[in-house]
């Protein structure tokens, strides 16, 4: 019985002895490897941006057509007309309308088709260059569509088919657009035959940018009331009721200078100063980073409250009809080292810094925050090896890292 527990006894030491063993080793294995994770530190470019409601004041005049039937715009949103130009064409029915319209289009792809075929079968332009302007049409279009004003859809849709239109001559998928020429001729013609006349015209009257609507503020958000702009004064507009023109059929824009004024906290206005520069953007719109300048910063402390007047010196078919929108004014341009928030970490001195995988150990440099998010922080350009520098490995996982620890 002596011998059998004293062989109970041995075994039972030997387990223990195993179990120290693998214990102390695991420990020697994780100080070794702690799995750390990196990022290599990239250039990354950010700016201080500020969420608003705001108003858009314009020099206006509504243009009002006494005739009596249906309209066929002649120019685009946006497009620059001259004091008594032609802007639309009015028909005495809608099937007249419909006519001049569909001619028109047939008009349009006679001369795109004409265009492919104008260097004949024996031109061979640079195959390269065709598939690069496809590239960019299907860009532009694609663009296009992901806006909320699609005035300008068609024309990009017509450039995007001439071009696959001339990438298919080259590549001898068709000879030619001779016989769809000749049946869009035919069609032109005998819809020539049955087609209406404009019964009258609608006019400018006044030089300037064109729109074809009318919200009825044309004569409320005029560039006066920007004078004596206040917290109030822009709440009572903000909440004005739009008076209707009786048979408005556009507007057109006397100046291509136009402002915005917005609404922010008093905080948020700390970020703008007059004569600064900035760049709005107006979320589900082509209004993407327009360039704008600091024209007015009015303050009520009382109301905790501020209104920032922004001037533009550019128009599009989007603008043309910005009234009330939340827009994003960008403003400070940060660019410097991206860094993960996780990875950014306070020494024993107190020093901000990050661990950096330098061979196979964590090395601690020091950061220089320029801006900060809860997910992020954008950090300065290093000069020394003890600074974080452009494509640095950023050790954004790990515990109980100190300089010299082995990481990998």
């Amino acid at each position: 019985m002596k011998t059998k527990s004293v062989h109970m006894i041995k075994r039972l030491l030997l387990a223990i002895a195993v179990i120290i063993m693998a214990a102390v080793l695991i420990q020697i294995v994780s100080a070794a490897h702690t799995g750390v994770r990196t990022e290599a530190a990239l250039t990354y470019t950010v700016f201080d941006t500020i969420t608003c409601e705001a108003l858009a004041f314009r020099n206006e005049q509504t243009v009002v057509s006494s005739s009596e039937g249906v309209l066929n715009y002649d120019i685009s949103d946006g497009e620059k007309v001259g004091a008594n130009d032609v802007i639309a064409d009015v028909y005495s029915s809608s099937a007249d309308a419909d006519a001049a319209l569909k001619l028109l289009e047939i008009e349009r792809k006679i001369e795109k088709l004409s265009s492919v075929n104008a260097g004949g079968t024996d031109y061979v332009p640079d195959l390269d260059m065709i598939e690069g302007q496809v590239q960019v049409n299907m860009s532009e279009f694609l663009s296009e569509t992901n806006g909320r004003n699609l005035s300008g859809l068609e024309v990009n849709s017509d450039e995007l088919l001439a071009s696959l239109n001339k990438k298919q001559v080259v590549t001898g998928q068709t000879n030619g657009f001779e016989s769809a020429i000749a049946e869009l001729k035919a069609e032109q013609t005998q819809l020539s035959l049955t087609a209406g006349k404009p019964v009258s015209s609608v006019v400018s009257p006044a030089a300037g940018y064109f729109s074809s609507s009318a919200d009825g503020y044309e004569g409320i958000y005029t560039a006066s009331e920007l004078e004596n702009i206040s917290v109030d004064s822009f709440d009572r507009l903000y909440s004005t009721t739009p008076q209707k023109t009786e048979k408005a059929t556009g507007k057109i824009v006397t100046d291509y200078v136009w402002h915005i004024a917005c609404e922010m906290s008093i905080e948020e206005s700390r970020l703008l100063r007059s004569d600064s520069t900035a760049t709005i953007t107006v979320p589900l719109t082509s209004i993407i980073d327009v360039p704008a300048t600091v024209t007015k910063l009015v303050r009520d402390e009382a109301a905790q409250k501020a209104i920032v007047v922004l001037e533009i010196d550019t128009i599009s078919s989007d603008m043309i009809d910005l009234r009330k929108d939340v827009i994003k004014i960008h403003t400070n341009k940060y660019t410097g080292l991206k860094v993960s928030a996780s990875a950014i970490r306070v020494n024993g001195d107190g020093v901000k810094g990050v661990y950096i995988l330098s061979g196979v150990e964590a090395k601690f440099v020091t950061v220089k925050l320029l801006y900060t998010t809860a997910d992020y922080s954008v950090c300065e350009y290093g000069d020394s090896a003890s600074e974080l520098r452009l494509y640095d490995e950023i050790i954004i996982t790990g515990t109980d890292l100190y300089d010299g620890k082995v990481v990998d």
